[in-house]
This record gives C-alpha cells, structure tokens and sequence, in this order.
C-alpha cells in the first residue's frame, strides 16, 4: 500500500510555504497543492522546482484572496477590493438568487 501525505496552501504565505518545505524535507510529506494567486506563488514554485519528487497539485481557489484571473473576467465572485467575496454558501446563495443569463456569466466566471 502506497500512503500519499499531502499538505495544502503552497504558496499562500512565505510562513506556510516554508512549513510545508521543511516537512518535505524532513520526509514527511510526498505532494502539495499549490494556491496560484498567493502571495508567495513564485517562491513557492521556484522551491518546488529544486526538489524532484515533490508531486504538486493546484489548489481550485473561489473564496479567499485574489484572483488569477483579470477582474473584469471574474467580477460576481469579487469585493469592492477586488478579492475573493463568497463562502461557498454564499455562492450558492448567490447563484439561487441570480436570474437566468445572471447564472450563466457565474458558472462561467467560476469554470
């Protein structure tokens, strides 16, 4: 039986990537999901990329922070500050209260 450990949020913190970092190299960990609009993405990466072996994932990011995407591609799921705006259930809330064309642009902004 083969045991996969994974840690999430790579690349979200310069802290919480450097947790991760250390529990791989201690070997403890096999792979990684990495968050594509953290603040410490390219860090992030450029670690990774010196340790073969460190299987990594993306990490699909709706609620929290900002986006990768421009703005203007993804406005129903942003604040005022141009940031992640919904919980999943607000999502859901949203996507009920949201007319016909009105949840066709959300499921495409989403997907």
């Amino acid at each position: 039986m083969k045991v996969i450990v994974s840690a999430d949020d790579f690349g979200l913190t310069r802290s919480i990537t450097d947790g991760i970092l250390a529990a791989r190299d201690g070997g403890l960990l096999t792979s990684t999901s990495v968050m594509a609009g953290g603040d410490c993405f390219d860090y992030a990466i450029e670690q990774w990329r010196r340790r073969p072996g460190l299987d990594l994932t993306v990490h699909l990011n709706l609620m929290e922070g900002r986006p990768v995407a421009p703005a203007s591609e993804v406005g129903l799921l942003l604040d005022e500050r141009g940031e992640m705006a919904h919980s999943f259930v607000g999502l859901l809330r949203l996507s009920m209260r949201l007319r016909d064309g009105e949840r066709e642009r959300l499921r495409r902004q989403i997907g």
